[in-house]
Formats: structure tokens, sequence, C-alpha cells
């Protein structure tokens, strides 16, 4: 604290002592509100007298006299210019009413007309704008170019030989709005090959390279490379160029689609209830899921029958609306696409034949109409037969009656009604037709009618 006062007082001595001198054209002025222990502290004293100075600490004075260098002093308004943005000098100096100023062994001189305006004495750029006010003059380039890159500026005041310090202008420029890659915006390579992408853009002096993917960075510099790409590289990669110095950036991104062979997720039924076991009847549903790039053409066979195809897809479903016994089988599911070999899985499908109610119930009806058809079968088979034998009984009881009559006749049946009727002769013949001829003579009938029936009948010779 005890430092901090005595200081505090030195500058009041100072400041008292410049009042009391003659001219009173003086400023003081520190680099901070206060010194810190360990740390430089700076005063700094403009006059407009020559270059001496007398400096007092407490009771003590230190006068020093200048050598004439560094009377002038120039500044810039950054540590680089940037091309199409503009740039200023800053040059400060004792009193005087002109000042020049060189670029490189080029000379602008100007003088000060007060309240800030300058009168060119010669010629200059007509995008270069100056401000005067005898102790500080200003230069600023409207727009810098890169023709202006390492140009050594300086500047002088009118009564002093000697120039203030160099400085250098420095240009920066770029990346501007465009970053190039030498390849289109969308790669599609085929998976396990070697990918390689370089970008560049207009940068002065230089710009930094990133490539990005998914947020993170991959490479830093203007070259991105893999090796082997895989499928899970898909995606959007971001070259983004930095210049370090003004901190401006530009990007550009490049698409990565790989094209792989296809593999084949998942072959399963897909069923419309959680029981496991499939019966007939039923309806079932066949997916297979492939993935791929790019797409593929997917077959279903049963064996090595073709039961469905379809063209770029990523999933192929088949459906039984009534699976049958018969549905079992080896079912294959093939994807192929344009890249490399196809690809194959196998699914044994088991169709359990396990009757339900509705097939119970046909199959009873079945049996049922089945049953009644023999009945009726037996039933006609039966009448026919029934039918037959009343018909032969019927034959046989008529025949035993013509044997009766026949036997009747034979043996000469007295009974006169039941004698078969004689074809007589005509009344006018009294031949009796009972072999009344001579002895050993016979007359034979060659037939008799008996009910419509013609017999071969011979009679014995009978004698009166």
């Amino acid at each position: 604290m005890a430092q901090g006062y005595h200081y505090k007082f030195c500058l009041l001595l100072v400041l008292m002592a410049l009042i009391h001198s003659a001219t009173g054209q003086f400023h003081l002025i520190t680099s901070g509100p206060y010194g810190i222990v360990g740390s430089p502290f700076i005063f700094t004293c403009r006059t407009d007298f020559p270059p001496e100075v007398t400096w007092f600490v407490n009771d003590t004075e230190y006068r020093m006299h200048g050598s004439g260098r560094g009377v002038a002093h120039l500044t810039t308004s950054g540590p680089y210019g940037i091309v199409g943005s503009p740039f200023t000098f800053t040059c400060r100096t004792r009193p005087t009413p002109e000042i020049t100023w060189f670029e490189n062994n080029t000379e602008y001189m100007m003088h000060c007309l007060g309240r800030g305006e300058c009168h060119y004495l010669s010629s200059h750029p007509t995008d270069y704008i100056s401000t005067c006010s005898y102790e500080v003059f200003t230069l600023t380039i409207n727009s810098v170019n890169i023709h202006q890159h390492r140009t050594a500026w300086r500047c002088r005041g009118m009564r002093y030989r000697q120039a203030s310090n160099r400085v250098v202008l420095e240009v920066r420029d770029g990346p501007g709005s465009t970053v190039r890659v030498n390849a289109p915006s969308a790669l599609i390579p085929e998976e396990g090959s070697d990918v390689a992408v370089s970008c560049a853009a207009d940068c002065f002096l230089r710009c930094d390279f990133t490539w990005t993917f998914n947020d993170k960075t991959i490479s830093n510099s203007s070259i991105l490379s893999i090796s082997g790409i895989n499928r899970t590289q898909n995606g959007t990669y971001t070259c983004t160029a930095l210049n370090p110095d003004t901190r401006q950036s530009a990007n550009t991104s490049v698409h990565v689609d790989v094209l792989y062979q296809p593999v084949i997720k998942l072959m399963q039924l897909k069923k419309p209830d959680t029981e496991a076991v499939v019966d007939e009847v039923r309806p079932i549903t066949l997916i297979c899921v492939v993935d791929s790039n790019p797409t593929s053409n997917m077959n279903l066979f049963r064996g090595i029958q073709l039961v469905r195809q379809m063209t770029n897809v990523t999933s192929l479903e088949y459906t039984w609306h009534e699976a049958l016994c018969q549905t079992s089988g080896t079912y294959s599911c093939e994807a192929e696409n344009s890249v490399k070999s196809p690809a194959r899985h196998t699914l044994e499908l088991a169709v359990e034949c396990f009757p339900d109610s509705r097939f119970a119930a046909g199959f009873g009806a079945g049996i049922g109409t089945a049953v009644a058809l023999l009945l009726l079968c037996g039933a006609a088979v039966l009448l026919y037969f029934r039918l037959k034998k009343s018909r032969m009984l019927a034959k046989h009881s008529s025949r035993n009656t013509e044997q009766q009559l026949y036997s009747n006749a034979a043996f000469g049946n007295r009974d006169e009604s039941a004698r078969p009727e004689a074809h007589a002769a005509p009344e006018t013949d009294a031949t009796v037709y009972s072999s009344l001829g001579a002895a050993g003579s016979e007359a034979s009938y060659e037939g008799l009618t008996f009910d419509n029936r013609t017999q071969e009948v011979t009679y014995e010779n009978v004698q009166k």
C-alpha cells in the first residue's frame, strides 16, 4: 500500500511540475489504473516541445533528450488485410500541418485543413481515404486487393527528417464461398473397395481442411481416404476449409452410397394368431426379408418349383388362405442384385393335419350321404330280387297247372270238365277221333291247344 501511495504522490508532483512549466502543452497518461507488484507500469508524456522532457519522481528528477527517431508512430487496424475489406493505417506524430505517406517508394503528401479534413498535395489512388488532425493522421484502403500483399508503409511529419516505423501489409483471402472436390457429389463404390476424395479452396495464404462424418472429424487434411469401405460407412461426408488468419470458412459435402450384395435377414411364418402349431384349413403367410443395396430381385421356391417372383424389393410374402397337408415342404428364398453372388435361405414348412370342427362337419356329412346311398342301393337290390322271385313263383304255378291238365288227359280222367277240348270234325262226319278204325291202326294228333299253348299229345288206341 505504501508503494501505491508513493506513486500517486509522484504523479501529483509531475503534474505540478508540468503545470508550472512555461508552455503548458503537456499530457501525462498511464498504462493502467494501478500498478501490480512484479508487473511493468508505463507513464506516457505527450508534449509539443522539442524532444526533451524531465520526469519527476517525488523530489528526484530524470531529464532526457530524444534522438529524433520515433517522432512518428505507425499502427494498423488489424494484423491482416482481407481482400475486399477496408484496412486503415494510423500515423501519430507531433503536431504538424503536413504529413507524407510512403507505400513502398511511392509518396502521398497531404496538408491538414482542420476538423479532420485533408488537402492532397500529390496524386493518390481514388480508393484511398485520409483524415487529418495535426497529431493523428489516417489513411484507409477501402477494398484491399491481393496485389497489395507485402507492401511496406511509413509516415513522416513535415518538420522531421525521420520517418515512422515500417509496417508491412499482409493480405489474406479465402476460402470465399466455394470449396471444390475432385469427385461427383455422389459416390457409389462397392463394398470392400477403396475410396479417395480431395477438396480444395481458393485461400491466401493458406487454409486448414477437415473432413467430418456424422459430426465427427475423421481427417485433418484435404484428402479423405477410406480403405475397404463397408455398408456402415454410408452417408454424407463434409469437407470444411478454414482460413486460420481471417477465421473465414466454407464447406461442401459428398454423399457416399455403398453397394453391397443381399443378405437375408429373416425368413419365417407370419401367422394371424399366436398359436405355434400350423393346422390345416388355417391361413398362413411366409415372409422373407432381405438387406441389400441396390434392392433385390426375390424368388420363392418350393423344392425346384417357382412359387412367387418379385423385382426391386426388400421383402417378399406368400399367403396360403387355407393350408393343406400338401403345403408342407422345403421352401427357399433367393435374393439377387447387381453386386456379386445371390443370397439363399431355406425353411422347412410342416403342416399338421389336425381336423378342426369345420373339417369334421364336412367329413360327417359326406359319410352320412354315402350311407344313405348305400341303403337306397340295398333296398333297390332287395326289391329287385323279391319281384324276380314272385315272377318265378307265378311262372312255376302256371306250369304245374298245365302239367295237371296233361296228366288228366293222358290217364282218361273221367271228369268231363277237366278233359281237354278236342278239335272235333264237322258234325256230318261221324268219325270219332278215338282210334276207332281197324285193329292196328292209329290216329296221331300232332298238337292240342291248352290256354293258347300247343303241346304234342299221343293218345293210345281205344277199342269200342
